[in-house]
């Protein structure tokens, strides 16, 4: 997905600190550990950041640089981490948009890629030969997999047991729902593992929040369902068909580049980043 990153009157740096006098470039996820210590993948600083709750910034992990090297702390590097999630250990989860990698970052500081070659593409498999192509939202399954939103290869796979499957899409950029193997998505951003195992994910392609259910169909839960075209030689798209900004039910609510989602302890409400909106949405499930 290519859409146009909006002027920032800011700008982006790196320095660790406190409050004010830190610097980030481009944070593109967070999470919370147990301690409320605040996570952040600092994508455009290759780094791994961490936030107290008193506003001390410091890096976890990444040197800064550009790459895929695996080590402890800043020995290690990053290309351009996404998005997170944390285990009940206190492991975390890491996405990389350029590196096309899903590493882990352990309480001791040591970075392993967990699946991934680094090479754009598709490929189920072993881990080490499995292949993807820009990933972003994970979730955490009720057996300790991993999912993963393939966002470009228009899937989403898990990782569990040393392989890496498909458990929904079936790899074409378009608009269908149904069993989740035939199912068609667009880009995809966030993505949530709600109590039943359901999936919830962020179909940016085409500004709508979709449900893989656990037994293997999918459904649009709100949100439009119809592609934006890009212009011919413009990054941004147009267009806008069914995307938009609508507050209503789910046949009438519009969204616009929906990416990251964060669901609340109760699970009735979902909230979501909707990025060409500049807008956080909330989703209420009244049944």
């Amino acid at each position: 997905m290519a859409f146009r990153l909006p002027w920032r009157p800011w700008e982006g740096g790196f320095a660790d600190g406190t409050g004010k006098d830190a610097r980030f470039n481009y944070p593109a996820g967070l999470v919370v550990d147990a301690s409320g210590d605040v996570i952040v993948a600092d994508a455009g600083n290759h780094r791994i950041r961490k936030v107290t709750p008193e506003g001390r910034v410091t890096t976890l992990a990444g040197s800064g640089v550009q790459g895929a090297q695996d080590g402890v702390g800043l020995a290690a590097q990053f290309n351009r981490p996404s998005q997170l999630i944390i285990d009940a250990s206190g492991s975390i989860f890491v996405s990389e948009w350029h590196g096309h990698r899903i590493r882990r970052l352990d309480l001791d500081g040591t970075v392993t890629t967990i699946a991934g070659t680094g090479e754009q593409g598709f490929a189920d498999g072993p881990v080490r030969q499995a292949k993807f192509n820009r990933p972003q939202g994970l979730a955490l399954g009720l057996d300790g997999s991993i999912y993963v939103a393939d966002s470009d290869n228009y899937r989403i796979r898990r990782i569990f047991g040393g392989m890496v499957t498909t458990v929904a899409g079936d790899g074409t950029r378009g608009f269908n729902d149904g069993s989740a193997l035939k199912a068609k998505f667009g880009s995809l951003g966030g993505l949530i593992r709600m109590r039943d195992g359901d999936l919830i994910v962020a179909d940016s392609d085409y500004d709508c929040i979709r449900r893989v259910s656990a037994a293997g169909q999918v459904t649009t839960i709100v949100g439009g369902g119809t592609y934006r075209k890009p212009r011919i030689g413009a990054d941004e798209f147009d267009g806008f068909n069914e995307s938009g900004y609508v507050d209503g039910d789910e046949r009438t609510a519009r969204f616009y580049v929906p990416l990251a989602m964060a669901v609340d302890s109760s699970e009735k409400n979902i909230y979501v980043c909707d990025s060409a909106n500049d807008a956080i949405r909330q989703i209420t499930f009244l049944r």
